[in-house]
């Protein structure tokens, strides 16, 4: 998986994205690019998610209830062990690839559900009458790309 978590009350999305990058991985000040919102569904999951990336040099910080290891991959490396990530986090990074090639961007796993290159960023976050009680907003984009 990648760095992210639930947006708590009060929070924003980009708010949530430095929290749990800060939490998680001990990254804190610096900038974040902000990627656009998705949505992605299965049959046992939905995501309202926001996407964000930094760039930081560390030192890193790693929160050992949450993070079990960290490295660095291509998404080469990351489409050749595709079934190591949640299915979401794989259209998270599909979607910022797709956003941010001049060309068409691969697909990471055929197992996703494929990504449309010319898909824009969604601009607006569905109502929250539109979700279902117990649904929550997976802030996928605070999983760094």
């Amino acid at each position: 998986a990648t760095a992210g978590g639930v947006v708590q009350s009060g929070e924003n999305m980009l708010e949530s994205a430095r929290r749990e990058a800060e939490e998680e991985l001990g990254i804190a000040g610096v900038p974040f690019a902000d990627h656009g919102l998705f949505y992605y569904q299965q049959a046992d999951c939905r995501v309202w998610g926001g996407l964000f990336s930094c760039v930081s040099h560390g030192p890193f910080a790693l929160q050992e209830e949450e993070v079990e290891s960290v490295c660095w991959m291509t998404p080469q490396e990351i489409a050749a062990q595709c079934d190591s990530f949640t299915p979401d986090s794989i259209h998270a990074l599909s979607l910022w690839m797709a956003r941010n090639s001049e060309g068409e961007a691969p697909a990471l796993c055929t197992r996703c559900s494929e990504v449309d290159a010319s898909q824009p960023p969604l601009v607006s976050t569905p109502r929250p009458a539109e979700r279902e009680a117990g649904d929550d907003a997976d802030p996928v984009g605070s999983e760094q790309a």
